[in-house]
């Protein structure tokens, strides 16, 4: 069995979005995402975005054509959002268990 650690975020990453309702069409080296938009802006992105699995500078200096493109790389700024709005959402269960016990 091996573990790789990009597949894995490859993984949470499409869960995250169709969960959320977005439809991806994958290929080799990246993804099309089309999100709603309540998505897109928790995510703050455009609701028709290229996410990449290699590297996509973060910086606004970055090449224009790829304003679009993000990447999921460990770091990332959509990842980290991806991962925080995740974490806000997780179910929490409180559970108290007394019991009387009568001497006899």
């Amino acid at each position: 069995m091996s573990f790789e650690p990009d597949q894995e975020i490859e993984r949470f990453v499409c869960r995250f979005l169709e969960t959320h309702g977005a439809v991806l069409e994958k290929n080799s080296k990246e993804f099309e995402a089309l999100l709603f938009e309540s998505l897109s802006g928790l995510l703050k992105t455009p609701e028709h975005i290229y996410i990449n699995r290699g590297f996509v500078p973060d910086t606004p200096d970055a090449d224009p054509e790829s304003r679009l493109t993000y990447s999921i790389n460990y770091g990332s700024h959509l990842l980290e959002k991806m991962v925080n709005a995740a974490c806000v959402q997780v179910p929490l269960l409180a559970c108290q268990i007394s019991k009387n016990i009568m001497p006899a």
